[in-house]
């Protein structure tokens, strides 16, 4: 948090951080119903 503000830093979908060849096909969703705020931090399933 900086400035009372949260920043979420997220990778590619293509960044490989497990060196394994297989991109980590990370991302999130951010939902927003009235004065709430989610995030969920989802993986896609790559097939390879």
């Amino acid at each position: 948090m900086l400035d009372e503000i949260n920043y979420y830093v997220v990778g590619s979908l293509t960044e490989n951080a497990n060196d394994d060849g297989i991109p980590d096909g990370v991302y999130f969703e951010v939902i927003l119903q009235g004065n709430r705020i989610e995030v969920k931090e989802n993986h896609l399933k790559l097939k390879v």
